[in-house]
């Protein structure tokens, strides 16, 4: 009888630690469920992109992609995002409205700012700006223009997410 009590709490200890671990783990466990039903997706219904593991659809204006924290611990703030914004095929800068633009980046030319972090980008020739960085966490932020500047792309996120972004950004213009 003593020994079907133990086996009895120790499976409730353990389906507690199940229940408290997935629910801990969600935002790993969401994004990797939503991943395996949609890894690759046609961007303006012409270019096939296929997105690293658990980059997600996010939410906001064009097209957001996501990897979320593993935890809910750290706050949903902390989600790696790529903002790809298109401004069309018949978007051409002028010489003035380009060199303002890259003004307001705070670049002196159009090969951008060459900072390690940003290399995955401006090594395909995308035009990066500075890179800010959070004191507290490893977090980045940088914005980049393509070659003919008809996209841009907005990277925050973590430091280590960055070389799938750029291939996701390759993927997107080519």
């Amino acid at each position: 009888m003593r020994t079907a009590l133990t086996r009895r709490r120790g499976l409730y200890v353990l389906l507690t630690l199940c229940c408290a671990g997935a629910i801990y783990f969600y935002p790993f466990l969401s994004s990797s469920i939503s991943w395996m039903r949609e890894p690759k997706f046609r961007y303006e219904n012409r270019t096939a992109v296929s997105l690293p593991f658990r980059w997600v659809s996010g939410e906001g204006g064009g097209l957001v992609l996501e990897k979320p924290e593993v935890a809910i611990l750290p706050a949903p703030l902390l989600n790696t995002t790529l903002v790809v914004s298109d401004h069309g095929s018949s978007f051409k800068l002028s010489g003035e409205a380009r060199s303002r633009t890259l003004r307001i980046m705070g670049l002196t030319d159009e090969r951008g700012v060459l900072d390690d972090g940003t290399y995955p980008f401006t090594s395909v020739g995308f035009s990066c700006g500075q890179v800010g960085t959070s004191k507290s966490s490893d977090m980045l932020a940088f914005y980049c223009f393509s070659t003919d500047f008809r996209y841009s792309f907005n990277f925050i996120g973590r430091k280590e997410y960055i070389p799938e972004a750029s291939e996701i950004a390759k993927q997107i213009i080519r």
